[in-house]
């Protein structure tokens, strides 16, 4: 099983993937700073290589995460059948958790700091 964490910041990066693998998340987890590197890796030369997990923020230089979202929608049918996407952020606008409640990428919506509750209801979805 594999992992990914899409977030601009070291230190959350970090944070989530230690509480991830404290929680009992026993696959690899692979981090980016970018929106844009995670998809190279999941889109090359017309292989699609998708994770089972990634855990998106949203406010990211570059590429953000809603338009990360948008690159992924001509893979919509094989990411529905086998991620599982949470939007993990600090933004507190009520725009974004609408937006989110109308993509069916998405998954969830989780609030950073992720607590122990929070990653053990993303597992039970996998």
């Amino acid at each position: 099983m594999q992992a990914f964490i899409i977030d601009d910041n070291e230190v959350s990066l970090f944070l989530v993937k230690n509480k991830l693998q404290a929680e009992g998340f026993t696959g690899t987890v692979s981090s980016f700073l970018s929106a844009e590197e995670a998809l190279e890796m999941m889109v090359l030369e017309n292989e699609t290589k998708l994770p089972e997990l990634i855990l998106l923020d949203l406010d990211m230089p570059g590429m953000d995460g809603w338009e990360f979202l948008e690159e992924l929608e001509p893979y919509k049918p094989q990411v529905k059948a086998s991620c599982k996407i949470f939007i993990l952020t600090s933004s507190l606008s009520l725009d974004d958790t609408d937006k989110a409640s109308t993509n069916d990428l998405i998954s969830g919506f989780k609030h950073k700091p992720l607590d122990a509750t929070d990653v053990q209801e993303i597992l039970s979805h996998l």
